[in-house]
This record gives C-alpha cells, sequence and structure tokens, in this order.
C-alpha cells in the first residue's frame, strides 16, 4: 500500500504556477498531495478581486504557495519561465493576463466555462451555471 510519501514524491520535480482562478482549486490541491510545488497567483484584493475565503484556501491550497501577483514584469516572467505546468483561468477578476508565449516550454491548462472564443467566451460561470447554459 502507497504511504503519504510515496505519493508526495511522485511529482517530486514538477514546478507549478497557478491562477487563483475558480474551478483550478481540486486540480492544484492534487497536484501538491502528489508531490508537485505549487505556486499560487493570488489577485491583491480590491477593487477588481474577491475576497479570499480562507476555509476554501484551507482546503485547496493546503501544501501550496500563495503569493500575489507581482507586479513587475520581469518577476512574474521569472515565475513562468520556471514552470514546468501552468494553470490559467484567464478573464477573472483579479487574474493576471498571461499569454503562453511568456513560458514556450511549459505546459498551459486553461480552464474556462465556454472556451476562449466564441459568443460566450466573456461570460462567467461555475458548474451549475456551465450546466444550464449549455
Amino acid at each position: 500500500m502507497a504511504t503519504d510519501d510515496d505519493r508526495a514524491a511522485l511529482l517530486a520535480d514538477l514546478q507549478v504556477v497557478c491562477t487563483d482562478g475558480p474551478g483550478l482549486g481540486p486540480a492544484r490541491r492534487l497536484l501538491a498531495d502528489l508531490g508537485a510545488e505549487v505556486v499560487v497567483l493570488a489577485p491583491v484584493e480590491g477593487v477588481d478581486a474577491p475576497p479570499r475565503d480562507p476555509d476554501a484556501d484551507a482546503v485547496w491550497n493546503a501544501r501550496s504557495t500563495i503569493v500575489a501577483v507581482p507586479t513587475d514584469p520581469e518577476a512574474l516572467d521569472a515565475l513562468l519561465t520556471g514552470a514546468d505546468v501552468i494553470l490559467d483561468a484567464p478573464g477573472w477578476p483579479g487574474a493576471p493576463a498571461l499569454d503562453p508565449a511568456m513560458a514556450p516550454d511549459a505546459v498551459w491548462v486553461r480552464v474556462t466555462p465556454f472556451g476562449l472564443a466564441g459568443p460566450r467566451a466573456t461570460w462567467r460561470a461555475g458548474d451549475l451555471g456551465a450546466h444550464a447554459a449549455s
């Protein structure tokens, strides 16, 4: 039977950078539980960003490092350049505008309720809203 140490070693060499958009929490948690180093880019709270939920952070960001989205483009580039995987939820309030050209060697996973293009591309929704609209 596998132990926690065995599971934590599976992705020990994987560097993941993740935006703090909805729907990415389970992926962040799973990757971190399997040993990946996960850095969560959290928006700075304010007009454009929703307030942080400490209970959600405790569940979905366990074993992850939460950092404020760097305002310095060079600092953001350094974070992205070192990543093997980038999980992105483009268009959510407070999320940084990331472009795959910023880290061309990384695997990019972009999660949106209605895709990146099309008539509903700018719509925001959770699982129930996406299901109801389809």
